[in-house]
């Protein structure tokens, strides 16, 4: 069954219901093999350990979305009569997902060496370097027809990339209660080889793809749409030919990493009247992106720029052969982070313990890479030019976190311990971004072929305007009192004139309180131990039903307003505002009680 989706229900809502289109054909088979060598020479003061570290995966990363049609009806009226508004459609060649699987094979080989000298009975210092070379003997289909929209060869497979990552780092002991510890140093690695894949498994020569809009069917029972590829949809993959949308790696591609820069210290503190030998650290990251991942369309050409939106903010395209090349590069902005913390812990010798932390962040970037594929890579990602990044608060920094755990533990029988600990936790909300909801409405088609060709959907900062705003239309649906009003409701009143921000506005605060009781029992043999335990997860929503509530929301976005584009006087029709207030998370904001028995021998 295709996915399907059911839009202008009378109450305003959708039905939606198949298989998602994301889940059609989608697997992913790795066999990795991993040679390591470690040795350590002593010298003087002086401890170096060197190596050589090699792995090698076969990658088999099958994912071919819409392989079973996506389709939209415009009313429920014209899914009973089998008039489709929108349909999607892409397989492998010949209608067989298989064809279009990602099958290829990647080698990082790294050496590195560390010197780790003692340079002093107070003072330790660190010295590395790493160096990394990529490899693969499989190289992506060949298309010369993205060669000539591009003017990028689309084989490009990374051989013999590489990157040399030098560190630094120390430890000194100042006194008997005072160390400070620092270091700086470039990382890389962590960005998922599917990244890489994509330009094998949508090379545009294996895969074919098929949209068509305003068509009518005669459903059966044994032959539709919704249960069956549409015929014309599949003759067109059948035979289709090999020039079909791309995904590839820049030649000039390098890999992402980031110089972090640590400092630290951690103090022994005495409190008179309350106990010595409080555990203190303090400790500051900073953190400077490079060369981060981005993802462009590389067939969109300065000939094909056709103007900017009446504010001349958003640029607008003229686009119409349904290609896209969607190249994996670099980003020319790049974020940064500043995490600081602090800490506090004692145990007593009464069986009293407790620690209390906090964490600040302050992380930007361009792009998250959150999506497993270049397609939500570009289309998803908040900013207002696909082919310039945007640097914002990132998608999952927590501004502000405090921890304190409190733990009792006590033998009220000889030889068995019992133990009561309580977390708390108090964390600021996940950072959104307002976006606009980009839509077809009355005589307006929605904007997409002007925007992003060849897509239907993204996320966009809003454009703010101020009262009696030139560069706006408001239909009958609306006015310009209420979209000012949700404006102001949002607090994005004083961006008007221009753009939302990027990640500026956060879901509710999260308060998270959990009990655990354990009490150690006699095992049945010698040696043999077990205990008995209990775990109140949320224990503040089981004290007070109004408290320890969750609210989310999943996807980093939501809807200031439901609009679109003139396209002749290049103007933003606004039709409605939306209220994508975040959800209310019913399994997290609930208490949840565990009691259970474990047992070692």
């Amino acid at each position: 069954m295709g996915d399907v989706t059911i839009k202008n229900l009378t109450n305003g809502g959708r039905i939606a219901f198949g298989s998602d289109e994301y889940r059609h054909a989608n697997s992913l088979e790795n066999e990795t093999l991993t040679f390591k060598f470690d040795g350590t020479y002593l010298y003087e003061d002086h401890s170096i350990k060197f190596g050589l570290d090699y792995t090698n995966i076969d990658i088999l990363n099958l994912f071919v979305n819409a392989s079973k049609g996506v389709m939209e009806f415009d009313s429920l009226a014209n899914f009973e009569a089998g008039n489709v508004g929108k349909y999607t459609y892409q397989n492998g060649i010949g209608n067989d997902s298989s064809i279009a699987a990602a099958d290829f094979n990647r080698e990082t080989t790294a050496l590195y060496v560390h010197d780790t000298w003692e340079f002093s009975d107070e003072l330790t210092l660190d010295f590395g370097l790493r160096y990394e070379v990529l490899g693969s003997d499989d190289k992506p289909l060949y298309n010369k027809n993205s060669e000539a929209r591009t003017g990028y060869d689309n084989t490009e497979n990374l051989e013999g990339i590489s990157i040399l990552l030098p560190r630094f780092g120390f430890n000194y002991t100042v006194s008997d209660d005072l160390t400070i510890r620092g270091g700086i140093g470039r990382f890389s690695g962590g960005s998922p080889n599917v990244w890489i894949s994509n330009a094998y498994s949508n090379s545009g020569v294996n895969l074919g793809y098929y949209r068509a809009e305003d068509f009518t069917t005669t459903p059966t029972a044994g032959n539709n749409v919704i249960t069956s590829i549409y015929g014309p949809a599949a003759e067109a993959i059948n035979n289709a030919e090999a020039d079909g949308n791309v995904n590839l790696t820049d030649p000039n591609f390098k890999l992402p990493s980031d110089w972090r820069y640590q400092l630290a210290a951690d103090y022994n503190l005495d409190i008179p009247g309350i106990g010595e030998d409080f555990a203190v650290s303090v400790e500051a990251i900073y953190v400077q992106k490079i060369d981060q991942q981005w993802w462009v369309d590389a067939s969109l050409q300065e000939s094909d720029i056709a103007g900017k939106t009446a504010d001349g903010g958003l640029t607008l395209y003229n686009d119409d052969d349904r290609r896209y090349d969607l190249m994996l590069t670099n980003s020319d902005k790049d974020g940064k982070s500043l995490i600081l913390s602090a800490s506090l812990a004692k145990t007593f010798d009464n069986g009293i313990k407790f620690s209390t932390s906090y964490t600040n962040q302050d992380i930007t970037e361009g792009h998250g890479g959150t999506s497993s594929t270049a397609r939500s890579n570009y289309r998803y990602n908040v900013g207002l030019d696909r082919s310039n990044p945007v640097v914002g608060t990132a998608n999952y920094q927590i501004e502000h976190r405090f921890v304190m755990t409190l733990g009792y533990e006590a033998e009220f029988f000889d030889g068995y311990a019992t133990n009561f600990d309580v977390f708390f936790e108090r964390r600021s909300g996940k950072p959104f971004s307002y976006v606009t909801n980009w839509d077809d409405f009355g005589d307006y088609n929605d904007p997409w072929s002007m925007l992003s060709p060849g897509f239907y959907a993204g996320n966009y900062l809003p454009y703010i305007p101020t009262a009696g705003d030139s560069n706006v239309i408001y239909t009958d649906n609306t006015s310009e009192a209420e979209v000012l009003a949700r404006i102001e409701e949002a607090g994005l009143s004083g961006y008007a004139g221009g753009y939302g921000p990027k990640n500026e506005s956060r879901t509710p605060w999260v308060n998270t309180l959990d009990l655990t009781i354990r009490q150690e029992i006699p095992g049945l043999m010698e040696g043999h131990k077990g205990s008995v335990y209990l775990t109140v997860d949320n224990l503040l929503n089981l004290i007070d039903s109004s408290q320890g509530k969750v609210y989310v929301n999943d996807f980093g976005t939501s809807r200031l307003y439901k609009a679109t584009i003139d396209p002749t006087t290049k103007k933003y029709v606004i039709d409605g505002v939306k209220n994508d207030s975040p959800a209310f998370d019913a399994p997290e904001s609930a208490w949840r009680l565990k009691i259970g028995v474990s047992y070692k021998f």
